[in-house]
C-alpha cells in the first residue's frame, strides 16, 4: 500500500512559484512625463486658433453656400483625382482584381462621368 503524502507544503510551494512567475509579468508604469509637452501644448494652442479663426468659419460657410448635390459633385470629382493612387496602391499590394476594378471605374467617371464630377460607374 502507498502511503499518506502529505501534498500541502507541495502545494504551497507551487502556488509561490507561480505567484512570482505572474508576478515578473506586470506591465510598467507609463511615463507621466512629457519631453515635447511645451511644444506639443504651443502646436494645440496654434491648431485650436487656426481651426476657430480659418477653417471652422470656412466649413460653415461652405455648406451654407453649396446644397448636397453640389457638395456630392465635388466629392466624386476629388475622389477621381485620388483613384490612380488607389489603383497604384491596389497594384502593389497584389491585389489584381481591386486595381483593375478602381481602372474601370477611373477610366469611366474621368470619361463619361466628365473628369469625374459624376460617377456612372
Amino acid at each position: 500500500m502507498l502511503q499518506f503524502i502529505d501534498f500541502t507544503p507541495l502545494r504551497r510551494g507551487v502556488l509561490v512559484a507561480l505567484v512570482l512567475l505572474l508576478a515578473g509579468c506586470t506591465i510598467a508604469k507609463p511615463r507621466t512625463d512629457d519631453p515635447w509637452e511645451k511644444f506639443n501644448r504651443k502646436v494645440y494652442r496654434f491648431n485650436d486658433k487656426v481651426d476657430r479663426a480659418v477653417i471652422r468659419p470656412t466649413a460653415v460657410a461652405y455648406r451654407k453656400v453649396t446644397s448636397p448635390n453640389a457638395r456630392r459633385v465635388l466629392s466624386n470629382f476629388f475622389h477621381n483625382v485620388r483613384m490612380p493612387i488607389t489603383i497604384a496602391n491596389d497594384a502593389l499590394q497584389g491585389e489584381i482584381k481591386d486595381a483593375l476594378k478602381g481602372t474601370g471605374r477611373f477610366v469611366i467617371n474621368s470619361t463619361v462621368g466628365f473628369l469625374g464630377f459624376f460617377d456612372p460607374a
